[in-house]
């Protein structure tokens, strides 16, 4: 194989610049092009039966040297961790793009709801408004229009271009450093969100504890997968926040709220956010009747599916003569459920599974009572108790 020779002047960088490797020296390409020629020439055997030859001496089992399998896997790998720094770039491109279409529409409402009236000094609104307050209208239909618009060409919702938007928003007004590293492609979509979510939380117009979290915040995002990059940035965020956590506390127990999420097949997921110690209170007695009722010799439910029965049956506060919760249509009844108490209680009569059993009407509805931080209300029976 003839080659022309190198000139003496080629530029020779030390790394690539499209993910930072270094390039291989010009011994390493010049073996690579001979053994590149050796194969165009037929003269690498390759197996084609249903077993490998035996390795030659020097070569791996498919006929191809070790150093040239290698070389190959670094160029794939290479490939890759440049398409992904190519997408990572694509998308900061798209979260700056949907930043800056809707603050010029906010600034120049006229190409999204027209001219404005309001310059004409003969002009009245019909409704009433004043000058200023019409042109309030304007930017926010402006804004309005402008995320319909990118919601229906991006086949997105328009919550979800305000939500990037005001991500964008975020990282590029308190934490420039992350904000570059996304657009440069070095940070992932995901790590980006976490760290514009975190930063959020922080006050707007402490601008000191913004860059510190931003530089803080930086180097585990660019060094740690998604899930511990966010948990260092909890943590960063609790040593530059500039308010104590008493009143952070105060402030964020006035969210709290429960609700419900449908789910396939029948189901659906309940979700509560409580304060930290009532929260944990609720699992810790959930899990202590589970495991309550997980000793019995003939039990087959799982710890999981018995802190849902559990669950179930605290917060429907069932009273013995209630039929027995956290069974199923068509599975096998069992008699025994958990009581507020957290003991299990092994009816006598159990009830056919087929069968479906309508709750009984309540005289009143159940009286919730405040207690103490873990406890449960419970229900005040409205039938005469037996004397």
């Amino acid at each position: 194989m003839s080659r022309s020779p190198r000139p003496a002047d080629r530029p020779a960088p030390v790394f690539r610049e499209c993910d930072g490797a270094p390039w291989p020296a010009d011994d390493e390409l010049d073996v690579d092009a001979e053994w590149a020629a050796l194969h165009d020439s037929g003269g690498v055997g390759w197996w084609v039966d249903d077993e490998p030859h035996p390795s030659v001496s020097g070569t791996s089992t498919w006929g191809v040297p070790p150093s040239d399998a290698i070389s190959r896997l670094d160029a794939r790998l290479g490939h890759l961790e440049c398409v992904t720094t190519d997408r990572r770039r694509a998308t900061a491109a798209e979260y700056r793009l949907i930043l800056t279409i809707l603050d010029e529409a906010a600034a120049d409402p006229t190409p999204w709801v027209g001219p404005d009236p309001t310059v004409d000094r003969a002009w009245l609104d019909p409704r009433g408004r004043t000058a200023r307050a019409v042109q309030r209208d304007r930017v926010d239909l402006a804004e309005r229009a402008a995320v319909a618009e990118i919601a229906l060409r991006l086949h997105l919702s328009e919550q979800t271009v305000r939500t990037r938007a005001a991500h964008a928003r975020t990282l590029a007004n308190g934490c420039p450093r992350i904000w570059a590293a996304f657009g440069e492609g070095r940070l992932s979509e995901k790590h980006a969100i976490d760290a514009a979510r975190t930063a959020s939380t922080l006050p707007a117009g402490d601008r000191d504890a913004l860059s510190r979290f931003d530089e803080e915040a930086l180097v585990p995002a660019l060094t740690l997968t998604p899930a511990k990059s966010a948990v260092a940035a909890r943590a960063i965020r609790e040593r530059v926040h500039t308010e104590s956590l008493e009143e952070r506390h105060r402030r964020a127990a006035q969210d709290r709220g429960v609700w419900m999420s449908a789910e396939l097949d029948g189901m659906a997921s309940i979700h509560a956010l409580l304060p930290a110690d009532r929260a944990r209170a609720v699992m810790s007695r959930l899990d202590r009747a589970a495991r309550h009722v997980h000793a019995a010799e003939d039990e087959e439910r799982t710890l999981a599916q018995l802190r849902a029965d559990a669950f179930a049956d605290l917060v429907t506060m069932s009273d013995p003569g209630s039929p027995a919760v956290g069974t199923t249509s068509g599975a096998p009844t069992d008699t025994r459920t958990v009581t507020p108490t957290g003991t299990p209680t092994v009816r006598a009569h159990p009830r056919t599974p087929t069968t479906p059993v309508r709750p009984r009407p309540s005289a009143r509805p159940p009286t919730l009572r405040a207690g103490p931080s873990g406890t449960l209300p419970r229900r005040r029976s409205s039938s005469p108790s037996p004397r």
